[in-house]
């Protein structure tokens, strides 16, 4: 794809018909995603393609229903969440097949239940 842009330090009016071309580069294949959302007992509550295992108090594992390609990129947020709780991905990280969740109270600190919505995409 070439894209045509005027350069934006040409202020002259003598010079307004100067331009760069630049070539942007693309990905060949479009990413895919999965989202959702999950209670805090571990129910799917929102979104398909995945499944989720609940632990003891506050870890959770969401399972893809269809592995992707490449180790996904994943974003959790905590859904009505205590000012005092932190949401995120587990230490182990993702895995084409399979994400680790914790939910953290930092005062008491315990793991706790919370409802999360993830978004993964690769």
């Amino acid at each position: 794809m070439t894209l045509t842009l005027p350069w934006p330090w040409l202020d002259d009016p003598k010079t307004q018909d100067n331009f760069e071309t630049i070539s942007l580069q693309w990905p060949t294949t479009n990413p895919r995603a999965v989202r959702g959302s999950v209670s805090a007992l571990g129910v799917v509550t929102a979104g398909t393609g995945f499944t989720v295992t609940k632990g003891a108090a506050g870890l959770y594992t969401i399972n893809f229903t269809t592995a992707f390609s490449g180790v996904p990129s994943v974003n959790v947020t905590a859904i009505l969440a205590n000012a005092d709780c932190i949401i995120g991905v587990g230490a182990a990280g993702p895995t084409t097949t399979a994400c680790p969740v914790q939910s953290y109270v930092v005062s008491l600190g315990v793991l706790t239940n919370q409802a999360f919505c993830f978004i993964a995409m690769a």
